[in-house]
């Protein structure tokens, strides 16, 4: 099963510090026609509670584990993996919930951090993750317009993460064609 959600899914690369991508194939199937990969990308927390094993394709370890160990991973370290893992198994509602949690929980973090340049730039990075995540969570579902929507105001949010937001716009495009990207 395991091998499985590698191939529905993709594989999850590695990104700067403790963030990674998580990257999601949808194929597309003809009669006797090649297949087409599009590729969404989750952002993940890959050195915290459950990353390691989402990286792995190990979604319900992950979910395990984030529920059952006692961390001192932020509200939102674990409601971001915690989306990504139920978003690769498919479970949209949760998902929906953690994603939702996790976007919420960036938001709040900004009001208790130093009043920095730096606080700021990882306050907007964590906001524009959680609204990327709900982006791919939305695009999966089929709501095009609604995830266009999340995918632009994460890359107006931050610079850092405008190539991830930038190549799930352009996967979501490929899907839809030009006509529903242009009508948001």
């Amino acid at each position: 099963m395991k091998e499985q959600l590698r191939n529905r899914f993709g594989t999850a690369r590695m990104g700067v510090c403790m963030a990674g991508l998580l990257a999601f194939a949808s194929s597309s199937y003809g009669s006797n026609e090649a297949t087409v990969v599009e590729q969404f990308e989750l952002k993940i927390l890959a050195n915290t509670l459950g990353g390691r094993e989402i990286i792995a394709g190990e979604y319900i370890a992950a979910i395990e584990q984030i529920h059952s160990t006692p961390s001192l991973d932020s509200k939102y370290v674990r409601n971001t993996n915690l989306c990504a893992a139920y978003t690769a198994r498919g479970e949209f509602t949760l998902a929906e919930v953690k994603c939702k949690a996790a976007l919420r929980a960036s938001r709040s973090l900004s009001t208790g951090l130093q009043n920095t340049n730096r606080a700021r730039v990882a306050s907007k990075n964590d906001q524009a993750a959680a609204l990327n995540n709900l982006g791919v969570l939305n695009a999966l579902q089929g709501n095009k317009e609604e995830a266009l929507k999340y995918f632009q105001s994460a890359s107006n949010r931050s610079k850092d993460l405008r190539a991830t937001t930038n190549q799930n716009i352009s996967v979501l495009e490929e899907r839809t064609g030009s006509e529903v990207v242009a009508s948001s």
